[in-house]
């Protein structure tokens, strides 16, 4: 067997088990975390994917971001909706409200995208740091 045969997929699964550990897999590794989410529908019927997340930290976290997939019921992303915060101090929670837009959504994701310490500069992250939550929206 030739060494690349062997190397790519050890390479592959090496790389993956160490990218889960590094990014927290359920927001534990930031220990900031969602400890509440769900779906509020207004009287018009419009859907609302809520949630509060909280810094169980000693630190204050900033220019934290979180994004919310609205998927189908294949698993597609129908859209995604951004949601940013300045600074987010140690013990302290923040809200959100993102609209669901599509009448085919079932599922939606909750993903933290920044989310570094405050250490004065940019915390600029380019993947999810950690999924938070998926739940059904019907």
């Amino acid at each position: 067997m030739s060494v690349a045969r062997w190397f790519l997929p050890l390479f592959i699964t090496s790389t993956l088990i160490l990218g889960l550990l590094a990014v927290g897999v359920s927001g534990s590794r930031t220990n900031i975390r969602l400890v509440d989410a769900g779906v509020r529908v207004e009287q018009l019927g419009t859907r609302f994917v809520t949630g509060t997340l909280k810094n169980f930290t000693g630190r204050a976290y900033a220019d934290l971001s979180l994004e919310v997939h609205v998927l189908d019921r294949s698993g597609e992303i129908l859209h995604s909706f951004a949601e940013h915060t300045g600074k987010l101090p140690a013990g302290a929670t923040w809200d959100f409200d993102v609209p669901v837009m599509a009448e085919n959504a079932v599922r939606y994701r909750v993903d933290l995208l920044r989310c570094r310490p405050d250490s004065g500069g940019l915390a600029l992250v380019s993947r999810p740091c950690a999924l938070l939550h998926e739940g059904a929206i019907d």
